[in-house]
């Protein structure tokens, strides 16, 4: 007998867009925050994105992998993981990466800052530090790490099911982000710093307490999976998680803001997070403005997303592809308006239209119908025929 499809959850689809989207306003403030621009209220809104926009991700990518594993072997999984992130990963260190710093180079130099960490030079352009292609990386690490977590468990299935079934209850419920913030506060509390940012994008050897942290997320959406009763319940508590990170958000950026770890060149000098004995309580606050946000965000869309959209299904499937190609298109752009002299409050919002543009414009003509495509996403099925072939008839007996 043949296997059932999977009924397809479009909710998701609104996930993998909603992740993406902000990804590039994310980075376009990023680049404000480097150049002359920089100001607390543009700290504030990366220091919100990076809370939770890369969690994410990481949840939607355990909720899928384990969806996958439950249709297919361990290893034939490992095997596609290899694949459609190792292969994405080498290729692109050798394509979009150098391409990502030619352009960076052009944009130093032009602001006059060619000193000051992009030059053109061999070294330079072709160096072996992943960049923004770090989370692939982190990702085939965890996808490979939950291959063989789950050939451990098939072994002991009635002991780690009732662990993972109530561990997907307590995710599940509304209060979940205060045991969860403080679990990955004891996380972070191992390295320097007050929040997840700093080495990844350095090295291809992940960083230890990093992917432990992002592997919280990880395995949340893995958990999420189990049971469709999971999801019922994360829709029911969308709104106090939402509500909670719009209370909270403020007074902990204000509280524990750190500019020298992680933000531009600006601070604010004693703040409660330069008193070592309260990082703890830092760390657990940003821990909880994430978690909320993540869970709220997707117990939102589960909520409100039942219905096929080709749009977002497009967007969907789009959405590796301007995860890849994207910073090429938001440096270049965000230098050719800077040159013009347009102030940030235009540019900025510009950049983020133009970079989106490009990205799906490159995703239509070079990947949708080509082989790129169908290595990313798999062959498309065939359209279905207009009309039946005819039946030849039956012979005449008797």
């Amino acid at each position: 007998m043949a296997k059932k499809e999977p009924t397809r959850l479009h909710h998701l689809d609104a996930i993998r867009v909603s992740a993406i989207l902000l990804l590039i306003p994310y980075h376009g403030a990023r680049f404000l925050q480097k150049g002359s621009s920089d100001s607390r209220l543009v700290d504030g809104w990366i220091w919100f994105l990076h809370s939770w926009h890369l969690p994410l991700f990481f949840a939607i990518s355990g909720f899928l992998a384990a969806s996958a594993l439950g249709r297919s072997t361990p290893t034939s999984q490992a095997k596609a993981r290899l694949k459609r992130l190792g292969v994405p990963l080498a290729v692109g260190m050798v394509t979009i990466l150098p391409l990502t710093n030619v352009v960076l180079a052009v944009s130093a130099t032009l602001r006059g800052k060619a000193g000051a960490g992009h030059k053109f030079a061999l070294d330079k352009i072709f160096e072996l530090h992943p960049h923004h292609l770090w989370f692939i990386d982190y990702l085939l690490v965890l996808s490979l790490i939950a291959v063989a977590v789950w050939v451990v468990a098939k072994r002991i299935p009635n002991f780690t099911g009732m662990i993972a079934d109530r561990l997907g209850w307590i995710i599940a419920s509304p209060v979940s982000a205060f045991p969860l913030a403080f679990v990955g506060a004891t996380v972070l509390i191992t390295k320097n710093g007050w929040e997840t940012g700093g080495q990844q994008a350095a090295s291809l050897i992940p960083e230890p307490t990093s992917l432990m942290y992002y592997a919280l997320f990880f395995g949340a959406g893995w958990l999420l999976s189990r049971r469709e009763a999971f999801l019922a319940e994360l829709q029911k508590g969308w709104w106090f998680r939402l509500g909670l990170a719009a209370v909270v958000a403020i007074p902990f950026f204000a509280l524990f803001y750190d500019s020298s770890l992680f933000t531009g060149p600006t601070g604010w000098s004693g703040s409660l997070v330069d008193q070592s004995n309260l990082r703890f309580l830092g760390l657990f606050c940003f821990g909880l403005l994430g978690w909320s946000v993540v869970l709220g965000i997707w117990g939102f869309l589960a909520s409100r997303v039942h219905a096929p959209s080709p749009a977002l299904r497009y967007l969907s499937d789009a959405s590796f592809w301007i995860y890849l190609i994207h910073i090429p298109f938001l440096a270049g752009s965000q230098t050719g308006f800077a040159a013009i002299g347009w102030p940030a409050e235009i540019r900025y919002p510009l950049t983020i239209i133009v970079t989106l543009a490009l990205s799906v414009a490159s995703y239509a003509i070079f990947v949708r119908r080509t082989p790129i495509g169908t290595f990313l996403h798999g062959p498309r099925p065939k359209a279905p025929r207009t009309a039946a072939k005819k039946q030849a008839p039956a012979p005449v007996t008797g």
